[in-house]
């Protein structure tokens, strides 16, 4: 590959990934916002109170027939009722009532799907950019300057990357100058 085609196959990857960041970063601020308005939106969760009987109930040295007793309903409990009072109408009515709420946040809900899913996919194309970047030999100091300073601003860098990173610079310092400076294992 000549000089030209090399620095211009460079500059398009350093494109690419400035690009995928970029679409990532406003991924990121629709995937906030669609967060926040979800949030707020689980806010509104109804919530009742509820007396019921208890049948049974036993704790030395006290044994009853039956009490009262109320709790109060939430989200967490639609999904795991007590089973005193799992078939008691108020409940009944409620787990009514969070249905209809639940229909009315569908929308809601699927934005945050929806944001999550592109963010996600945007991460992706993101790293496969990056990797792209990070593994290209590049042909000069200046480009491995820029290599350095683009790979190194990935926020979620981790130890696999950063290993990744530091053998290619190895490569690209290696044959920038004619000079292994990878040490070998003895």
């Amino acid at each position: 590959m000549n000089t030209t085609s090399h620095h211009n196959r460079w500059t398009a990857l350093v494109a690419k990934f400035n690009n995928a960041r970029a679409a990532q970063e406003a991924l990121a601020i629709k995937h906030d916002e669609a967060e926040t308005a979800y949030q707020a939106f689980r806010e509104t969760a109804p919530t009742r109170q509820i007396t019921y009987a208890v049948e049974g109930f036993t704790q030395a040295p006290v044994t009853l027939d039956s009490y009262e007793r109320t709790d109060t309903l939430n989200l967490h409990r639609v999904k795991h009722p007590s089973p005193d009072y799992a078939k008691h109408p108020d409940f009944l009515a409620y787990v009514e009532e969070v249905a209809l709420w639940e229909e009315d946040g569908a929308e809601v809900t699927a934005a945050l799907k929806e944001a999550d899913a592109n963010w996600t996919a945007a991460l992706d194309t993101t790293c496969a950019a990056w990797r792209e970047v990070a593994t290209y030999p590049v042909g000069n100091f200046r480009e491995l300057h820029e290599k350095l300073a683009l790979c190194r601003s990935a926020e979620w860098l981790n130890e696999k990357e950063a290993k990744l990173l530091l053998e290619h610079v190895a490569q690209d310092v290696a044959r920038l100058t004619g000079c292994d400076v990878r040490t070998k294992a003895a």
